[in-house]
């Protein structure tokens, strides 16, 4: 007797992405999410993470949440595949009492690689905010140099295409941080009203 039954896991995803999370920590900014609270987005006006927004979390939508769970998935394969490079190391930068935390996806003694993933296309040159969390992991775990990865298929064949290379800026990432001591006061203030 065949089972031919199939599950749309969309609903499980969708709740895997949305599911409960750490209460926020005042001062502490994952890198991943600074280039959206740095960031105006000018369709709106505002950021694109407001501070309303990052105390209260996001919720992913079934597209997000699909490109959370295939981004996830994608990145424990890849790393798979480069044995000589540390994976998911962790780094945490301190400065005037507010942190920044953050994982390199692939770094050995030279180099980080951040790896991004797509449901929709293959990118011709990395996004700013994948660019943006890069250039701070250059700083935080002391790399001159890093490059953005994109894992896809093409004709069942697997590839990494690399969509720059960029360089450390300690200058830069100071001038980052800076901003983000502004946003730090107005999360503050909004977290504690």
């Amino acid at each position: 007797m065949k089972n031919n039954k199939e599950e749309d896991l969309r609903p499980r995803i969708i709740k895997w992405a949305n599911r409960p999370r750490k209460p926020r920590v005042l001062h502490r900014y994952h890198a991943s999410e600074i280039w959206g609270l740095l960031t105006i987005n000018y369709k709106t006006g505002k950021p694109y993470t407001t501070p309303e927004d990052w105390v209260n979390g996001k919720v992913f939508d079934e597209k997000g949440s699909m490109n959370v769970w295939h981004g996830t998935f994608t990145h424990e394969k890849i790393q798979s595949l480069y044995p000589e490079y540390e994976q998911e190391l962790p780094k945490v930068y301190e400065k005037n009492g507010i942190i920044i935390s953050g994982k390199a996806d692939l770094i050995n003694e030279t180099e980080v690689i951040e790896l991004k993933s797509s449901l929709d296309k293959v990118h011709d040159t990395a996004k700013s905010w994948h660019i943006f969390q890069l250039k701070l992991y250059l700083t935080m775990f002391e790399r001159s140099v890093g490059r953005v990865g994109q894992p896809f298929w093409r004709d069942k064949v697997p590839y990494l295409k690399w969509l720059g290379t960029y360089k450390r800026s300690d200058s830069w990432f100071e001038g980052q941080f800076e901003k983000l001591g502004v946003i730090d006061k107005l999360i503050t203030k909004h977290y504690l009203c």
